[in-house]
């Protein structure tokens, strides 16, 4: 299998994984426990805006329809500030975890080697310079988001 596939199918599993993990908890989906900024609810829908992020924004795409994602979602955002807005429910999250990425990696499969214009530097300090960094660096950005809600769910108690 070359890798393009291995890591279409591990991204694609681990999306599955979390929103499976996460779809039980919806009851304390948008509880922001002591000390956090951050719910269930901003996890999943981050973890669906990264991977268009790392990929069109920085391939130099388009990516205005996803403005209101980037508002709730995105880095720095918190739903402490969320007031008077519709949020996606975990529901419409978890359907679109699942199946936005394949989306994501469909468009992209010809241009798996395409260079971006300007590397982007990732808070991590790891420099993505091509379509597959972007997607290398969110299968890990997923991990790390993945342990996070597991310890946010286990400060609410």
């Amino acid at each position: 299998m070359n890798e393009f596939k291995s890591l279409r199918s591990q991204t694609i599993l681990i999306h599955e994984c979390i929103a499976n993990w996460v779809e039980p908890r919806v009851e304390v989906a948008d509880v922001v426990p002591h000390g956090w900024k951050n719910n269930l609810l901003w996890h999943v829908g981050h973890l669906v805006l990264v991977p268009r992020m790392l990929t069109d924004r920085l391939a130099g795409k388009d990516v205005s329809a996803w403005s209101e994602y980037t508002q709730l979602f995105g880095r720095g955002t918190s739903p402490l500030d969320w007031k008077d807005v519709h949020v996606p429910s975990l529901e419409t999250l978890c359907d679109q975890l699942r199946y936005d990425v394949i989306d994501v990696f469909d468009q992209y499969e010809s241009d798996w080697a395409l260079t971006f214009d300007k590397p982007f530097a990732t808070q991590t300090g790891v420099v993505l310079g091509s379509v597959s960094d972007a997607l290398r660096f969110s299968l890990f950005h997923n991990g790390v988001h993945f342990g996070m809600m597991m310890r946010l769910v286990k400060d609410i108690g």
